[in-house]
């Protein structure tokens, strides 16, 4: 057990420059309260997991809405942190990333950044549609001896806001850049997110994304990531149809006229029919080695050179996937692209295991939206004019993405601490699970129940570590008994 705290505190250490020592402290807390909480309530819930008096409670939502606390900062200290960890997972070099977004239902209210939502049918028809938040998600792909794992890194409110832009005339100088991100598209928030990530780890990313990402304003994105150093490369699965160019012919001598920029027009998906082109090759897909047919081919796509791999697995069904990066092999990019499903479990922990979505910060400046807003009426964010009230509202956005991160920062220790098989032998023995899990590893919400059922037990007999000692200085004092003028004891 004391391996374990031990093994927190050294994570939290990474944060100890972002902060003066009284923030610290609220961070600290905030971060043991979401690995040691029973129940999904936002910051109360940090209340109760930590026992903590709950006089602290406005300090601990203050932390959340103060603009003196950078962002940017915390995040770049969680990326050292992961660049430091020993099981993320490259490939040729290049540390795999995985990009993608997920919805989380709100309630109607005055709350920024929640927005009408459709859900669709097999046939892309509107069958109904709900009212909540959009959260953009890049992960970094790690492995153990139970699998691959995917760890959070960056999360961001990326739909939802784009009458932000009307804003710019009035907002501070310092929150213009943070309100030209929040105002760009999912795809493009979602290729700066992965850049970002890539640049603070300091080494080079391959990011892989599902079909609706290629794009485009990604490559576009891609080359302002690249401009000065290649950092970030694009691995993703192509849409039906699509075609691409082959590479121009060799100019002859002499020749007259400008030179060619494409060669001749090629349908990717109709390559399927000519079977001569496929050969068989080994791949590792989702914990089983399967034997698949595939065909590399080198196109000219959107004025980049992308490698385009062909496949058709045992069942016969048929994908194409793309990828910026020309040295990695077809079965790599198959295989790089085969994790991208990792994030839609870290979303599942994210939303059950650490709530990390659960946080309900209100603004009173911002209008109620109307339930039945038609497309061509303003939003709610559109008719704030007061300078004053648009910062506040500002102030509530960031509100919930230094919730939502700070719940990221104690997802990867717990899922650090699960892939760890020393630590996993020592969670496993005060948890009965019927299906344990693959290697010597345990989940996250085996960790954080470890953690939540043994608060009373760290906080009497765990050695005085830092976050330990915050802790008890937060909390309520003992009601002990008190003792009568004979020596007995009474109650207080």
């Amino acid at each position: 057990m004391f391996e374990i705290l031990r093994f927190i505190q050294d994570q939290l250490i990474y944060f100890l420059g972002c902060f003066n020592s009284p923030s610290y402290q609220i961070f600290v807390l905030i971060v043991m309260g979401m690995l040691m909480k029973r129940d999904h309530y936002g910051v109360t819930s940090l209340v109760r997991g930590l026992e903590i008096n709950p006089k602290h409670y406005c300090s601990l939502l203050d932390f959340f809405h103060n603009r003196l606390i950078d962002l940017n900062r915390i995040r770049l200290s969680w990326y050292r942190c992961l660049a430091d960890h020993k099981q993320v997972y490259t490939t040729n070099g290049k540390v795999e990333l995985i990009g993608d977004g997920t919805t989380k239902k709100h309630q109607l209210g005055n709350i920024p950044g929640v927005y009408k939502q459709y859900k669709y049918g097999d046939k892309m028809v509107q069958v109904s549609y709900f009212f909540g938040m959009f959260w953009g998600t890049v992960g970094v792909v790690c492995a153990s001896s139970g699998g691959f794992y995917c760890i959070p890194a960056f999360l961001s409110i990326q739909q939802g806001l784009k009458s932000l832009k009307l804003w710019f005339d009035t907002i501070s100088p310092e929150r213009v850049e943070y309100v030209e991100q929040h105002t760009k598209s999912h795809i493009e928030q979602i290729m700066d997110g992965a850049a970002e990530v890539a640049k603070g780890m300091g080494r080079p990313c391959i990011v892989s994304l599902d079909r609706y990402f290629l794009s485009t304003p990604l490559l576009k994105r891609m080359d302002v990531a690249n401009a000065s150093q290649r950092i970030i490369d694009v691995v993703a699965r192509v849409q039906n149809p699509c075609s691409a160019y082959e590479l121009p012919p060799a100019r002859e001598p002499h020749q007259r006229g400008a030179p060619k920029k494409k060669g001749e027009k090629v349908e990717i998906f109709k390559l399927f029919d000519q079977k001569d082109l496929f050969s068989e090759a080994k791949v590792f897909l989702y914990g089983k080695e399967e034997v698949v047919k595939r065909h590399a081919v080198k196109l000219l796509w959107h004025k980049h050179l992308i490698q385009f791999v062909l496949v058709i697995r045992q069942d016969g069904s048929k994908s194409v996937f793309a990828s910026t990066d020309l040295e990695l092999s077809p079965e790599q990019i198959i295989e790089v692209y085969s994790r991208r499903f990792k994030i839609e479990l870290g979303f599942r922990s994210l939303k059950q295991v650490m709530a990390a979505f659960s946080g309900r910060f209100w603004s009173k400046d911002l209008p109620k939206p109307n339930r039945f807003k038609k497309k061509d009426e303003p939003d709610s964010l559109a008719q704030v004019t007061d300078p004053k009230q648009r910062e506040l509202i500002l102030d509530t956005i960031e509100a919930h993405e230094r919730f939502a991160t700070m719940a990221a920062i104690a997802m990867g220790i717990a899922q650090m601490i699960a892939a760890n098989p020393v630590f996993a032998k020592t969670v496993r023995k005060h948890r009965w699970l019927r299906t344990p899990h693959k290697g010597d590893t345990v989940s996250e919400e085996t960790v954080v129940y470890y953690l939540s059922s043994r608060i009373s037990t760290i906080l009497r007999y765990a050695p005085v570590f830092n976050a330990i000692a915050i802790i008890r200085d937060y909390q309520e004092p003992l009601d002990l008994p008190q003792k009568d003028s004979r020596g007995g004891s009474k109650a207080a």
